[in-house]
């Protein structure tokens, strides 16, 4: 082989990327890019008003650290998020401190994306996969809200690298970080069940000889102690919040359940392309002829995973979860942009056998295409986002200033309300006798009535005076979409 050939094949290999330069660099441009990229979006959105589910959350936290009310909080929701955030309360910070810290876990998704890459799909790949994941407008839209999906996704990418280093040290505390994952969204229970599926594929019987593995189990079991116990006094059964969150799977039959495929492709099409679904489909192809090659090695494995990964996930909400939401599906992203990865590698080293530098070519190509049509899409969102529901904000805030703690707010948007409000909420009724009988027992000081929410039908075209009420304020200013109404008896 002359020296030009070889040459020609140790690029195509991926050797240019084993050099310790690369290997130094590169995870520091994804970091400073995604940390760039992500303080730019802070600026734009650090005052946007909160969503209800953020609200949900945000009650949740300063009632823990600070007793404040609480009105509004989902009981199928998980406790650790809020458990968290409850330190920023306590110690005399909000929600601007909040959603700075916040960008620990968005960054920290994108870097860890490429050391689980690194191993599972070589190097190159993960770079590639890990770019990907950073720029798409579910990594980054959701960076920006003071939601779940972003942190439980760097838990779990976070203990998936402590476990997939084979240390000690990191595997005994792997599933310990899984399990706050799992506290933190439910879903990434799938996470242990694709690593267990991997154990028993790479090891067989001897995963059960492996003391760590035993200790890290031990310590998971622990984690999971003091929020069963929490949900045990307060609900009357430790996994309360888990069976409430069944209300997210109806009952369907199969044709229902397969149109959820459907459903999600439509949503997730537009913001990738065909260039990256091809990709996408030939990695998974790649992936799977791999790890049925290669079965019982450390390559074939890392594949089996990567494919687990995604797979498990996108079938559960594909099949048993409505509506279909596209967040819901977040935890499949970075596995499958791996799977565009290796792909795009694979295509790399056959373009390098042409020429030594067209394999670096490749990627890049693919790297640029994809950020050139993801950025624009994720701007959009996140913009035409930044003023939501600022009529409930302000409407919220206004009411704090005209009323004392002991306030009542009745609205169809009680979290929301709450939060801004730091007011207790109910729910309007659905029946108008029901609000009767609420107005007498509980004497509301406001009514909150918005387009926001789907409210009763009686709302529409009944007079505030037959309610008891008058019109008193309307917000945002200019184009009013929340009303408050004042009690006209108020004592």
């Amino acid at each position: 082989m002359s020296k030009r050939q070889a040459a020609n094949t140790a690029a195509a290999q991926g050797a240019w990327y084993a050099a310790p330069t690369w290997q130094a660099l590169l995870p520091w441009v994804l970091v400073l890019v995604s940390l760039a990229v992500r303080l730019y979006y802070l600026r734009l959105t650090h005052a946007q008003p909160v969503w209800w589910d953020e609200a949900e959350y945000l009650i949740k936290a300063r009632n823990i650290a600070l007793g404040a009310p609480d009105t509004g909080f989902s009981l199928h929701r998980p406790l650790f998020f809020s458990v968290a955030m409850a330190g920023f309360y306590a110690v005399g910070l909000g929600e601007l401190a909040i959603r700075v810290a916040l960008l620990v876990p968005a960054v920290a998704a994108v870097y860890l994306t490429y050391r689980v890459g690194e191993r599972l799909v070589g190097a190159a790949a993960g770079f590639v996969g890990a770019w990907l994941f950073g720029m798409h407008y579910m990594s980054l839209f959701y960076s920006m809200r003071i939601l779940t999906e972003v942190p439980h996704v760097a838990l779990c990418l976070w203990g998936t690298h402590l476990f997939l280093t084979q240390r000690r040290a990191t595997v005994v505390l792997s599933l310990p970080v899984l399990v706050l994952a799992v506290f933190t969204r439910f879903p990434a229970a799938f996470m242990l069940v694709a690593l267990a599926i991997y154990c028993v594929i790479s090891e067989g019987t001897a995963a059960l000889r492996r003391r760590e593995y035993w200790m890290s189990a031990a310590l998971g079991v622990l984690v999971t102690v003091p929020f069963g116990v929490q949900s045990y006094v307060a609900h009357g059964h430790p996994l309360f919040a888990w069976q409430a969150a069944g209300y997210t799977m109806p009952s369907m039959d199969l044709m229902t359940r397969l149109q959820g495929l459907g459903e999600y492709g439509r949503q997730v099409q537009p913001s990738v392309g065909w260039l990256l679904l091809a990709l996408l489909v030939g990695g998974v192809f790649l992936l799977l002829v791999r790890a049925v090659w290669f079965r019982g090695g450390a390559r074939g494995d890392g594949a089996a995973l990567v494919l687990l990964w995604m797979i498990l996930p996108l079938l559960y909400f594909c099949l048993f979860v409505r509506p279909a939401v596209d967040r819901y599906i977040i935890l499949a992203l970075p596995p499958a942009f791996l799977a565009i990865g290796y792909c795009t590698v694979r295509i790399g080293e056959l373009a390098g056998r042409v020429h030594g530098s067209a394999s670096v070519v490749v990627m890049l190509a693919v790297m640029g295409w994809a950020t050139v049509q993801f950025l624009p899409f994720a701007d959009r969102i996140i913009r035409g986002k930044v003023t939501s529901y600022d009529g409930l904000r302000d409407a919220g805030r206004w009411i704090k200033e005209n009323s004392g703690p002991e306030d009542v707010v009745l609205s169809r948007s009680v979290a929301q309300l709450t939060y801004y409000s730091e007011r207790r909420g109910e729910t309007i009724p659905e029946d108008r006798t029901e609000f009767d009988a609420m107005m007498a027992a509980r004497k509301p000081r406001y009514v909150v009535l918005s387009r926001y929410e789907p409210h009763p039908q009686w709302t529409r075209n009944v007079r505030a005076d037959a309610l008891g009420l008058r019109v008193i304020a309307g917000f945002p200013k200019g184009r009013v979409e929340a009303v408050v109404l004042e009690r006209l008896a108020v004592p």
